[in-house]
C-alpha cells in the first residue's frame, strides 16, 4: 500500500479522539436514526452519491446492527473481529469483507494499527455496475445479486483476499 495513503488512514479521527478521551459507546447520531439499530447511508453519504469510503472507527465496540446499504470492508493492516449473524469472522490484512443489508454485524474494538476502510455502497451502484460489465457466473456475482434481491437468510458475507492494487484495478473498471 502507498505509504502516504496508509499514513493518512492511520490518522486518529475526531471521533476516535473522543473515544480515547473516555467515551465508551458509539455516537449513534453519527450513524443511525433515533431508536434504530440500522446504520443509515444518508448519515454517511453526500447528497446524490451512491458510494463513499471512510476509515473504520477504531478503539470502540460497535453493538449489533444492520445497514441500509451494502458494506465492503478492506483491511489495510492488522485485523478486525466481526460477529456476523452470530458467527465470528476475523478480517486480516489484504482481505475484503462484503456484507449484505441483511447481515447482523457486531464489531469488537480495533487497535491503532488495525486500519480498515469501509466502502458504503447503495444497491443502485451494483445495478449500474452490473449493467455496465458482463460478469461470468461466480460467488461474487451471486453475492451481489442476492444483496440486490434482499432475501433474508441467504448469503450474508463474502470474503476475498486481494492486494490493494488489485482492488484499485477492479474499482476503476466498474
Amino acid at each position: 500500500m502507498d505509504e502516504k495513503l496508509y499514513k493518512e488512514l492511520r490518522n486518529i479521527t475526531d471521533e476516535e479522539k473522543e473515544i480515547l478521551q473516555g467515551r465508551d459507546n458509539i455516537d449513534r447520531r453519527l450513524y443511525m436514526e433515533q431508536q434504530s439499530d440500522i446504520i443509515n447511508a444518508n448519515k454517511l453519504l453526500e447528497q446524490g452519491k451512491i458510494i463513499t469510503i471512510r476509515p473504520h472507527t477504531r478503539f470502540i465496540h460497535f453493538p449489533k446492527h444492520t445497514h441500509d446499504y451494502i458494506e465492503v470492508i478492506y483491511m489495510c493492516s492488522g485485523s478486525t473481529t466481526h460477529i456476523i449473524n452470530d458467527n465470528k469472522v476475523v478480517l486480516e490484512k489484504g482481505e475484503l469483507l462484503f456484507l449484505s443489508m441483511n447481515a447482523v454485524q457486531e464489531i469488537l474494538p480495533a487497535k491503532e494499527n488495525d486500519v480498515a476502510v469501509n466502502f458504503i455502497i447503495l444497491p443502485e451502484f451494483f445495478n449500474k455496475a452490473l449493467n455496465m460489465i458482463e460478469m461470468e457466473e461466480s460467488p461474487l456475482k451471486d453475492f451481489i445479486i442476492e444483496s440486490l434481491v434482499g432475501k433474508k437468510g441467504n448469503i450474508a458475507i463474502f470474503i476475498l483476499k486481494l492486494q490493494m492494487f488489485c482492488l484499485c484495478r477492479i474499482l476503476l473498471k466498474i
